[in-house]
């Protein structure tokens, strides 16, 4: 048993921890890396060795080092095998929102043991001392490879702020005695925006479990009165056994609850385009609408129209159908309208076809995508340039649309709109699993989602990129007259 063991951790207690690792090393003909070490009794931060398990030597992984030796692990008696989850944490880029892309990610590992004292360290670096740490705090740094390196005295001031500020590190795992209370989580949640939720969801299997009853909870308010509470569930084993998706401002609401965004539009006014949806967006695949239509029949929808399909999407698209439901108890003054629309070859390839970002939203009954997620919380979108591309009118529209990405901060990366993309192995869509209950089909090529595998599709959003911090910057072209 590691001497790290529930009790109190200060400066002899760490020189031993380093004695035991250096006797591990040694007696196991193995080797050790460099890592930051935060003893939750000691008067600073310092550079320890970890060792290395055996066979993993050649390119030691985070999760190949014996991180126990410093750090406290309750395991389940009676069990040969623990959840490395329960006691790390994965942090792929610091600061968050740092305009260049790091080249080392972090992993910090952490005491499950309830018993262990508080970090008190950790208290004296946050200043207020209200964080509510335990244990002894480990942190390991890889390359973009994911091979352990080493760290060194002059990585310790920036790690130092990583783990006391940053909200994944500190904030959400750290506090099990408040955040594993399901009554308190759901009520954090409530009031959080989407890319927080979905911090919380790489947390652990219980913060993933709880953002998911957190995103199904939002899905069904924001689909009323389009779909009714006690319809939702039907709705959804529907819409799964046809293929079918939503798009639309029902999504693009749904990504941007509780942002401030959405707060402001509410102060200024309660009936703001952003807090509702006009008429409900669906796309079904390929041999699918006659069945959703007799579907949303049997929900209300009837007085069925088939419109013209708007010019950017008549190559996507097979047909279109909208149908009209009247509110109850109304005197067929208010209506909801829906609209079917039927894909050519897949789903995200009416997705794709967009010529505005704010369109570039899916949601399914297992997963949600954003082709362009970070733009889900702000009010302007872009529409392509592409001359041969006639964006749809939009009347009384919600999103201030531009015509370019000149305001963007910071690199496009992988989200740039003038480099050509592919849904096969594509990095830059977003995606989270809101539902695990229905199965879905194997995809066709590794490490994709099969929706976005369905079918191999390319796209290019704009001709031009006019964010002058991306590489690939255009500046716009001069226009010289006669005088």
């Amino acid at each position: 048993m590691s001497l790290s063991y529930s009790m109190q951790c200060n400066e002899d207690r760490a020189k031993a921890l380093v004695a035991e690792a250096k006797f591990y090393v040694k007696h196991s003909g193995g080797h050790s890396v460099r890592c930051a070490f935060f003893g939750n009794n000691c008067p600073s931060s310092q550079v320890v060795p970890v060792p290395v398990h055996e066979g993993f030597h050649t390119a030691p992984r985070p999760i190949d080092l014996v991180f126990r030796n410093y750090v406290n692990s309750s395991c389940v008696p009676g069990t040969l095998v623990y959840n490395l989850d329960d006691l790390m944490v994965a942090v792929p880029q610091w600061p968050r929102d740092a305009h260049i892309q790091s080249p080392y990610s972090y992993t910090i590992f952490k005491s499950n043991h309830p018993l262990d004292a508080p970090n008190e360290l950790l208290r004296n670096l946050a200043r207020p001392s209200d964080l509510r740490v335990r244990g002894n705090i480990l942190v390991a740094k890889t390359d973009i490879w994911g091979t352990v390196q080493h760290i060194g005295s002059p990585d310790l001031f920036f790690i130092e702020r990583m783990v006391v500020d940053d909200p994944i590190c500190v904030k959400y795992r750290e506090a099990p005695e408040t955040f594993l209370i399901p009554e308190v989580m759901e009520s954090v949640l409530a009031q959080a925006d989407f890319p927080t939720v979905m911090a919380v969801s790489r947390v652990s299997q219980y913060g993933r479990s709880m953002a998911q009853r957190e995103i199904r909870f939002r899905i069904r308010d924001v689909l009323v009165p389009f779909i009714e509470e006690d319809q939702f569930d039907g709705f959804m084993e529907t819409l799964h056994a046809l293929g079918g998706g939503i798009v639309g401002s029902h999504v693009k609401r749904l990504l941007s609850l509780k942002s401030p965004l959405v707060d402001r539009a509410y102060d200024l006014d309660p009936d703001h385009d952003y807090l509702r949806s006009k008429n409900l967006n669906l796309v079904v695949d390929n041999g699918a609408l006659d069945k959703a239509r007799d579907c949303l029949e049997a929900l209300g929808y009837t007085e069925w129209c088939e419109p013209n399909v708007d010019r950017p999407y008549r190559e996507v698209v097979k047909s279109l159908v909208v149908g009209v439901k009247y509110s109850k108890g109304d005197a067929r003054d208010t209506l909801y309208r829906v609209t079917i629309t039927e894909s050519e070859a897949g789903l995200m390839q009416v997705v794709l076809a967009s010529p505005q970002t704010c369109q570039t939203n899916l949601l399914t009954p297992t997963r949600i995508y954003s082709v362009y997620p970070r733009l889900i919380t702000r009010r302007s979108c872009f529409k392509s340039d592409n001359p041969h591309i006639r964006p749809f009118r939009r009347h009384e529209r919600c999103d201030r649309c531009e015509m370019n990405n000149r305001n963007w901060k910071g690199p496009c990366g992988v989200h740039c709109p003038s480099i050509q993309r592919k849904t096969v192995g594509d990095e830059g869509v977003a995606s989270f699993l809101w539902n695990p209950n229905f199965e879905v089909p194997a995809s066709r090529f590794k490490d994709t989602d099969y929706l976005l595998a369905e079918s191999t599709l390319t796209w290019r959003f704009s001709i031009r990129c006019r964010n002058v911090k991306c590489k690939n910057y255009a500046p716009p072209r001069r226009r010289f007259g006669l005088v």
